[in-house]
């Protein structure tokens, strides 16, 4: 009996082993899913810091962004960068679902997204991330086989070392963004032509590459030529009073000592007109006297010369005498002519402190201004304080801002002048 119960005892055992078997492997094939997903996330992670680590120097180009600098796609260091990645994930995760991105952003993770290139990010300021996605390895019913994703960030800390790497090649010339003429020193005349070019140029430049058509200087000679950066400054010589570059033209012929990129990519343009960033000087002051020199009479005229024409539409302007309280000097103002009251070296062109305004004609012809007064001298309130100035210290005259060029640049410059009328 006791053989018998042993043997009852034995086949109930492995029953029921027959049955809690599958369970128990069940359980220890999911635990070891569990696991593996555990340590692929946990992995991906640090995967996608070192991607970051990497990005931080190597970010040019890596966004695989298309530009003059940035022409292959996947580009250099974003493959630097990916495989980076990659060399953690090894084993962990289905490899052949990785996915990694890269995107450069102004100054925080939630900035705008700028392109990661010199001269958009801005190294110690941007930030550069780095996004890694995955799938697990194996079907699991413990774990949905989703994509996954783990993101890393870094600041830009300088300038891509690319000693390491094969340079992105660049066979595009620098591309011309603006050309534009300066007064840079105000005296009427134009001496300066700035380009603006699409990239980084080399320093050394040969003048002569440059082409100057029409030159409203008097001369078509370039008298020095400076690059720094994206932009080359040409100085002009000749010294013929006009601010309006009008006909005048700037072309450049590709030459390996003329205007190239840091790759050698020679630039060359056609005959280009010039933007006017050059303000209307005021370089010319001359009025005329009626029967008694320094006081306003029927007709008298104060004339402005420009370095260019003037474009402010202008008919009429209010003339006003303003005596000074106790022993200042007086003031007379030109509306929409003069730069507000301009101030006398004389107290004798009104006497009291009430002012006396009239109305005079404003005209245009070419590049001069011409303020007229009436053929019936009429003063508000009255004309009887108006004085006689024959000869006086000359004093300052500066144009009104609300004169402007064609081009909006508004009037600059200072004439002296004695006894006006």
């Amino acid at each position: 009996m006791r053989r018998l119960r042993r043997a009852s005892e034995r086949g109930a055992v492995i029953v029921e082993m027959a049955f809690v078997a599958p369970l128990l492997m069940l359980f220890l094939i999911g635990s070891l899913q569990v696991g593996l997903v555990v340590v692929g996330n946990s992995t991906a992670t640090s995967a996608a810091r070192e991607g970051a680590r990497a990005a931080s120097i190597r970010y040019e180009c890596a966004d695989n962004h298309v530009s003059a600098r940035c022409t292959l796609n996947p580009s250099t260091n974003y493959t630097f960068i990916k495989n980076k990645v990659m060399a953690k994930l090894a084993g962990l995760v289905k490899t052949d679902t990785v996915t990694v991105s890269v995107q450069c952003r102004s100054k925080s993770p939630t900035g705008a997204v700028i392109l990661c290139e010199r001269g958009f990010a801005n190294p110690d300021t941007d930030v550069v991330i780095v996004s890694v996605g995955w799938k697990h390895i194996g079907a699991t019913p413990y774990v949905a086989d989703n994509v996954h994703t783990s993101v890393a960030r870094s600041v830009i800390i300088g300038r891509p070392n690319l000693t390491a790497l094969v340079p992105e090649p660049d066979v595009t010339p620098p591309t011309l963004l603006s050309a534009v003429a300066y007064d840079t020193n105000l005296n009427g005349v134009l001496d300066q032509i700035k380009l603006t070019f699409s990239e980084d140029l080399a320093s050394i430049v040969n003048s002569s590459v440059f082409t100057i058509t029409n030159s409203v200087t008097g001369s078509n000679t370039i008298a020095s030529l400076t690059v720094a950066n994206r932009v080359a400054t040409i100085n002009l010589s000749g010294t013929t009073v006009n601010t309006a570059p009008g006909a005048m033209r700037i072309a450049l012929a590709a030459a390996a000592d003329g205007i190239r990129d840091l790759w050698g990519n020679q630039a060359s343009f056609g005959a280009t007109a010039l933007t006017d960033a050059a303000k209307p000087v005021l370089v010319g002051l001359t009025d005329t006297n009626g029967l008694i020199a320094g006081r306003p009479n029927a007709l008298d005229t104060l004339t402005l010369t420009f370095s260019e024409p003037i474009a402010t539409v202008l008919a009429t302007s209010t003339v006003t005498y303003q005596g000074a309280n106790g022993s200042g000097n007086d003031t007379i103002s030109f509306s929409g002519v003069s730069a507000g009251p301009q101030t006398t070296n004389s107290s004798g062109y009104i006497s009291g402190t009430t002012p006396a305004s009239m109305t005079a004609a404003v005209t245009k012809s070419g590049n001069t201004v011409v303020v007229t007064l009436p053929g019936v001298l009429t003063c508000l309130p009255n004309c009887l304080s108006l004085g006689t100035v024959a000869s006086e210290t000359a004093w300052n005259f500066s144009p009104a801002t609300t004169l402007v060029d064609a081009d909006g640049n508004t009037a600059t410059g200072t004439r002296t002048i004695s006894s006006l009328f």
